[in-house]
């Protein structure tokens, strides 16, 4: 356990080669420590060293039952790697071991848009959202995904959603007001949400950017 807490203090401050290092004397005097397993894989993945990971990850099916977790952390490492079909068949066991795991749900959306299949994407994206309604970060995937197969009005109302959600996330209000001045060429309505993320975030700098250039594009120059 000594050897385990050195280890996530390593990790903790980006030090992953001395964290390895700590969880290896850990596993070496307990063969059967998981966590240490679990710790060391996740410092391969920090340092993108995915195929060790994964190693690493499967060994812990010799130790104990496979988790969805444990198989979901592995969908990530394919994914990270771009082999997405790979990487959906392990978030799929993960799934089948934890069926209302919706991260699995997401990552397999995800893995589908990295392959240009938005169609089974958003199927996923929305079970996904299902099991987790009030994750901010999955409407904005479900937008951008609904944008893509062209449902614009579907696609306005996750933005919405997102928004009121986190409503002190810039990116969100960002991606919320570039939809209406790109998609819709609407800058009114941009500026309009622009002027609610300020509400909620005045001193933001890339907000007050942005609004200078949706004046501009609507012919407000002297405002911006």
């Amino acid at each position: 356990v000594a050897w385990y807490n050195l280890g996530i203090a390593y990790s903790t401050v980006e030090l992953y080669e001395k964290a390895i290092d700590a969880f290896d004397y850990s596993i070496a005097i307990d063969p059967s420590f998981t966590p240490a397993f679990f710790s060391k894989a996740q410092c391969y993945e920090q340092m993108e060293m995915y195929i060790e990971a994964i190693s690493v990850y499967k060994q812990t099916f010799e130790l104990e039952k496979p988790d969805a977790m444990t198989n979901y952390y592995i969908g990530d490492c394919y994914a990270s790697m771009e082999k997405y079909e790979t990487a959906i068949e392990f978030y799929r066991k993960s799934i089948s071991l934890e069926r209302h795991f919706s991260d699995a749900w997401m990552g397999i959306g995800l893995c589908y848009i990295e392959m240009d299949q938005h169609i089974e994407a958003l199927s996923h994206i929305e079970q996904a959202i299902k099991l987790e309604s009030d994750n901010a970060e999955y409407y904005i995937v479900l937008a951008e995904t609904q944008l893509a197969l062209d449902k614009q009005d579907d696609a306005a109302l996750a933005y919405e959603k997102a928004s009121e959600l986190e409503p002190y996330h810039a990116e969100i209000w960002l991606d919320y007001s570039d939809f209406y001045a790109d998609v819709k060429k609407d800058y009114i309505k941009a500026l309009e949400i622009l002027e609610d993320g300020l509400y909620y975030q005045g001193e933001n700098s890339s907000l007050t950017y942005r609004r200078v250039a949706y004046l501009y594009e609507a012919g407000r120059h002297k405002e911006a």
